[in-house]
């Protein structure tokens, strides 16, 4: 199974059927459970976790990384509700701030924001 997890700078023993099962490597880089490993003499080569085996734990400093976190969302712009006889017959609609819709401030809802 492994002495620890699949991360960069992991040592790993290629496990996959073929010409480099049992060769060993370095992770390089890793993106959706793919890795990305060096071997000895340079070359690369693309795997799935599930065709490698950790040799060496983890570095250090890839254990001591603090947990990411998601990025605050922008703030929306606020939206409010306008109703009224508008030139298209007492319309209803929910305008942007900036105005324009087919609501109480009549037009054709291209103007200035427009209607959602």
């Amino acid at each position: 199974s492994g002495i620890g997890r699949l991360c960069i700078g992991v040592q790993v023993r290629v496990t996959q059927k073929g010409e480099r099962e049992g060769k060993e490597a370095q992770i390089i880089l890793s993106k959706c459970g793919y890795y990305t490993v060096r071997y000895e003499d340079g070359t690369i080569g693309h795997f799935r976790g599930r065709d490698l085996t950790a040799l060496t734990a983890p570095p250090a400093d890839m254990l001591s990384k603090p947990p990411r976190t998601k990025a605050k969302q922008p703030e929306r712009p606020k939206r409010e509700m306008l109703t009224g006889s508008g030139e298209r017959g007492g319309s209803v609609g929910i305008c942007s701030a900036t105005g324009g819709g087919n609501g109480a401030a009549g037009g054709n809802g291209m103007a200035n924001g427009g209607c959602v």
